[in-house]
This record gives structure tokens, sequence and C-alpha cells, in this order.
């Protein structure tokens, strides 16, 4: 879910939440919640509809891996293009900004791209 809250003609701050539904490990849950935000910037004063801006975000596992932290702090870049008042579509890259490992000598991380359509309900 995210909400898009308009700070100027060229830029908009999009916070949101968002819930992770992962394969079982073990027969156990593997499933996430997340929170971030996405400063966008509106070339052209959004008569184009693209933008590019820097994301951030938080994720917790609600997992119970004795080898993995349950928290992971996240960072990235996004570029998008509104397709219409209720619909964007964006492409983007994030990385990890902590290491999730418990085991002493082990990093574990993620690079990722991603495709994304938003819907908004205005």
């Amino acid at each position: 879910m995210v909400y898009d809250l308009q700070l100027s003609e060229t830029l908009d701050l999009q916070p949101g939440i968002s819930f992770g539904v992962g394969e079982k490990v073990d027969g156990k849950s593997n499933n996430s919640i997340g929170i971030g935000a996405g400063l966008h910037y509106y070339f052209n004063n959004r008569e184009a509809g693209f933008y590019a801006g820097p994301v951030l975000s938080y994720g917790y596992s609600l997992a119970d891996n004795k080898n993995m932290k349950k928290g992971a702090l996240g960072s990235g870049l996004v570029l998008g293009y509104d397709i219409s008042e209720q619909f964007t579509i964006q492409t983007g890259y994030t990385l990890s900004l902590t290491d999730v490992s418990k085991i002493d000598g082990v990093k574990v991380s993620s690079n990722a791209f991603n495709i994304s359509v938003q819907y908004f309900f205005r």
C-alpha cells in the first residue's frame, strides 16, 4: 500500500507498507513486513510523466531463523512513468545496507532489480 504525497510541482513523497508472502521453509511461514519511502523527482513539471529518485526501506521477517536477523535496512533508486493519474509503472534497483547473518564470518545481503505497476485509489 502506497500513499502519494505531492510536495511540489516536481517532487512527490511516497511512503508505503508492504506484506510479503514467502515460500514455506521446513513447513514454517517465511512472511515479512516492510515499510519504506521513495522521493520522486518529476522532470518537466510532471508534463512528460517521468520521474526518478531514491528509496529507503526496512524489512522485518516474521520467520524464525536462528541464522538470520529479523530486520534489514535497504536503499535503492527508481525510474518511473505515470501512465495515467491512476497507474504508474516503475523499475528500480535495491540493495541491502545491513548484514542479516548471525553467523560469524558469513555476510548475507541482497541486490535486486524490480519492475512494478502501482494503482492509486484517488
